[in-house]
């Protein structure tokens, strides 16, 4: 395992350790990225000294909170967190988030001016929880808990409010922020998905090992199980996994390295029957689609039509049944031997289609005439549009043997004759 590095930021040298893995941008990488987003050069001043900074304060543990220190593997020290139940979720976001390039907790104070309930003119010092540097921007970020929101949103209305679409604003930072051209976001605990949040603690081990603990062999073996059994149980992988001499730890190891995909915002790990694996994201993305449409109503009136006209034909008919078992057998084997990339590419055209998360410029309306008249046939052939969406480049061109028979009787004798221990000249054979 790699020892958590602690304190470094904190200014207590015998608990540092060394920085692996750490991913904080050089002097020449935050350049690149001030250029990048047009930050002026007062702002760069600002966040340089940010960077360069101490904690502006100790966080302190109270009633019912417990403070402490992430070890962040990011940035190489010591992170600290003042609720474990709303900051700490924060800082496994953060830390988790690749469009996180870095992150500071209790960055230097400045000055908050604002309006009073009672209409007095107020201000005093304010110490954000975060000072964040994303792909996209920085910002402060404040986390507290929904009810403590909404009791300060009383208190001092002109501090804390809801914008038009129920987010959290602290007008006053937005304007401490803006001089700068930077953000100020105030982050409320419903904000937190804490299935992903769980989950990732429950990795966090994993995450940050060396290596495997099995030999590569075992490991494939559990990798090639699990592609061969799109969407199985955790806990049944966990035993098929013992039966391979492989233990938890490697297929909690190889889910944390993405060898194998669990959707870690659907189900606790802690739960394991409830828990599918497969073996990338796109596959287990094409297993729901599929779910989702053979579950609707429109489709589900189909084997409830075939079962009901073969019903006349006396007990113990299965044809219906049994087509629809073929079907879907069908519909699986076209999604399992599917490449990652073409699955990709379908489940692009299916949001397009389908208008769920549309990713990319939208295509034009004969391309979706196209697209839509795949998923109709497929729909019409197998019972699942989607698999219509699937590029099938492999079976595409004239495959019938365009040579004589006797031709290709000939070449085989040729490398027959080619290939032999006393391997006789090219020009003889």
């Amino acid at each position: 395992m790699v020892d958590w590095v602690v304190s470094v930021r904190l200014g207590d040298p015998d608990d540092a350790g060394e920085e692996d893995d750490v991913t904080r941008m050089t002097d020449e990488a935050f350049a690149a990225w001030s250029k990048k987003l047009s930050v002026s050069e007062e702002a760069q001043v600002l966040i340089a000294a940010i960077r360069a900074s101490p904690p502006a304060r100790r966080v302190q543990s109270a009633v019912g909170n417990v403070s402490g220190v992430y070890p962040s593997r990011k940035m190489g020290w010591g992170t600290q967190f003042e609720s474990h139940r709303v900051e700490l979720p924060g800082i496994i976001a953060m830390e988790y988030t690749t469009d996180v390039l870095e992150y500071y907790d209790q960055p230097p104070s400045f000055l908050l001016r604002y309006q009073h309930v009672d209409g007095r003119n107020g201000a005093h010092w304010h110490t954000p929880d975060f000072f964040v540097l994303a792909e996209d921007g920085a910002r402060w970020e404040e986390w507290k808990a929904e009810d403590e929101l909404e009791r300060l949103a009383v208190r001092s209305p002109h501090r804390y409010c809801r914008d038009g679409d129920g987010h959290w604003r602290c007008p006053p930072g937005e304007e401490y922020a803006a001089h700068y051209g930077l953000a100020y976001r105030v982050r409320s605990s419903v904000d937190i998905d804490w299935v992903w949040t769980r989950n990732i603690l429950f990795l966090d081990d994993y995450l940050r090992a060396d290596g495997p603990l099995s030999p590569a062999a075992v490991l494939d073996a559990v990798v090639v199980f699990v592609a061969d059994t799109p969407g199985v149980a955790l806990d049944a992988l966990l035993q098929r996994a013992s039966a391979m001499n492989a233990t938890a730890d490697d297929v909690y190891s190889l889910i944390a390295t993405g060898r194998i995909w669990v959707d870690l915002r659907r189900a606790p790990l802690a739960e394991p029957t409830r828990v599918k694996v497969f073996r990338d994201e796109h596959l287990a993305r094409a297993y729901a689609v599929v779910s989702e449409a053979a579950a609707s109503p429109r489709n589900s009136v189909r084997p409830t039509s075939a079962q009901d006209a073969h019903a006349q034909d006396g007990p113990g008919d299965a044809g219906a049944e049994e087509a629809e078992t073929t079907t879907g057998a069908v519909v699986r084997a076209l999604l399992d031997g599917t490449s990652p990339t073409a699955l990709a590419a379908a489940l692009h055209r299916y949001g397009h289609l389908t208008e769920k998360d549309p990713d990319g410029p939208r295509p034009s309306a004969r391309t979706l005439r196209s697209w839509h008249a795949r998923m109709r046939a497929a729909e019409d052939r197998f019972g699942c549009g989607f698999v219509g969406l699937l590029d099938r480049r492999a079976e595409r061109g004239n495959r019938t043997p365009r040579l004589p028979e006797r031709t290709h009787q000939l070449l085989g004798e040729a490398v027959a004759g080619y290939e032999t221990l006393k391997q006789k000249s090219k020009a003889a054979a």
